[in-house]
């Protein structure tokens, strides 16, 4: 029995019954995202993983784990050196690339040899160049031990996995300083403001962010939907048709995400894929409009007692940052 009592659970279970649930009760824990690349007998090797962490300043040792299933893995087993690369916030297609099943992912890319032979990728906002130190069986991975023989930093955003999706780190509205008597509410994440300077317009944006995103949880929770779902789900709006690489394009979702989530919902009656080809059912298309409609309803009651003139101005000036940010 869960001791979870604060908060409402939506799934539970014995692992061993479950693998899709249990991952995604495991997304729960955010992390960053690196891109390891190695030297295999065919040529440069390189895998997506968020398994990465350190493990001893002294000596400086690290570790991450890869599938037996990977293509990647005899390559990297066997390899006396990699380098891991962190990768920064701009960096979602190069997660992408890696996490898929193509054939020369390094194709197009700028890369050289680095200090140990494995490739470096320019852009990432850490690199450690590793000796591998030792490795250790772990079920249906390996866990590589990698001692740092050289470290490099830049002056950039990481990136971060959470919740089966992509994401950036920003200070927690909750950070900033406001009145201690605030309610235990979704907008208490916004926060009451004391001085003008706590009132930057980017800051100001990010605490509504995580406060609206805080308060429409409860609608997609009661409609049995996860983020990467939703985003799924979106992605065959309208009666589109799209193949499995072209959903991970258009939702932007890491690809085991993507599979989980199409799992899911075709275990729902959902999706129904044919040819390899995925659409929503009559039942999908229902639960979209649902959580739509619940968005919807949502956004006029934020809205409520606004001007159409003043939220007009608001849309413009955000759509002007964002196209800019796009560019």
């Amino acid at each position: 029995m869960s001791n979870l009592v604060d908060k409402q659970i939506t799934e539970q279970g014995d692992p061993a019954q479950d693998l899709r649930a249990f991952r995604r009760c495991l997304g729960q824990f955010s992390t960053g995202v690196t891109v390891i690349t190695g030297n295999g007998v065919g040529g440069p090797v390189g895998v997506t993983a968020n398994s990465f962490s350190s493990l001893s300043m002294d000596p400086p040792l690290i570790l991450w784990s890869i599938s037996r299933s990977s293509r990647s893995f005899d390559a990297f087993v066997s390899a006396t050196a990699f380098t891991v690369h962190i990768l920064a916030s701009d960096q979602i297609d190069l997660s992408q690339r890696f996490a898929s099943k193509m054939e020369d992912k390094f194709a197009g890319i700028d890369w050289r040899p680095g200090l140990l032979g494995a490739p470096l990728i320019p852009g990432a906002a850490a690199i450690l160049q590793c000796t591998t130190e030792a490795f250790h069986d772990a079920g249906d991975h390996v866990l590589l031990i990698g001692r740092v023989v050289h470290f490099a930093r830049a002056a950039a955003s990481a990136l971060v996995f959470a919740q089966g999706r992509y994401a950036i780190a920003e200070d927690h509205p909750g950070t900033l300083q406001h009145e201690e008597s605030r309610e235990r509410t979704g907008t208490a994440f916004v926060g009451k403001y004391k001085s003008p300077d706590d009132l930057r317009f980017t800051r100001l944006v990010a605490s509504l962010g995580v406060g609206f995103a805080a308060l429409f949880e409860q609608f997609r929770q009661s409609r049995g939907v996860d983020l990467p779902q939703g985003f799924t789900l979106f992605a065959l709006r309208d009666g589109r048709t799209r193949s499995f690489d072209e959903i991970v394009e258009s939702s932007s979702l890491p690809p085991p995400s993507a599979r989980d989530a199409l799992a899911s919902l075709e275990k729902r009656g959902c999706i129904a894929c044919q040819s390899e080809v995925y659409a929503l059912t009559s039942k999908g298309d229902a639960l979209l409009a649902s959580l739509m409609s619940d968005f919807s309803n949502f956004e006029r009651q934020q809205m409520a007692g606004l001007s159409e003139q003043s939220v007009a101005v608001a849309r413009e000036v955000l759509q002007e940052l964002h196209d800019r940010l796009s560019a």
